[in-house]
């Protein structure tokens, strides 16, 4: 057993599966509601705000959540070959996936995803600049981390050429 711990998610991974858990980070939540009271813009950023937004009372407590939901819905969704597996998720509370062993490489990683999606890899950078977010698996690139609707996006337009023209050997 190993543990990964992410910026809005640890997972654990075991044998066969990997198991991501959301980090709620209740503290700092706590203390960017009580800032916002004491200005009064509290109850504007409740409704003004989404769970991605730096600063919010709603990333510290939902980003993870929604990551796990989202990955879980749009594998659902689309069974691509180029997604590991999430075969099952508890409202975003827990997500099991298949098991991928995250993928080490050198520098060329970013250049190799900015050729094959004629740049617009730009869109959810976090994701596809990460080597670790991907694995090799029977000789081809498959995605581990896949939870924002940017990413998403990417993925439906560039997933299979990604997948069928990483080169792992530059």
């Amino acid at each position: 057993m190993k543990v990964v711990k992410g910026s809005w998610r640890t997972v654990i991974v075991l044998e066969k599966f990997a198991i991501k858990i959301p980090k709620i980070n209740i503290t700092i939540a706590l203390k960017i509601a009580c800032y916002e009271i004491r200005y009064g813009v509290f109850w504007k950023n409740l409704f003004d705000y989404s769970y991605e937004m730096y600063g919010s009372v709603h990333i510290h407590l939902f980003k993870g959540i929604m990551a796990n939901w989202l990955e879980y819905q749009y594998y659902r969704e689309t069974k691509s070959s180029f997604l590991v597996p999430t075969h099952f998720s508890l409202c975003g509370l827990v997500n099991i996936q298949k098991r991928a062993d995250a993928l080490k490489m050198n520098d060329d990683f970013w250049s190799q995803m900015y050729r094959l999606t004629n740049g617009e890899v730009f869109d959810d950078s976090h994701h596809f600049a990460e080597p670790a977010n991907f694995s090799k698996t029977n000789g081809q690139l498959q995605m581990i981390d896949y939870g924002s609707k940017r990413c998403h996006n990417v993925i439906r337009k560039y997933g299979e050429k990604i997948q069928y023209e990483f080169n792992f050997s530059i």
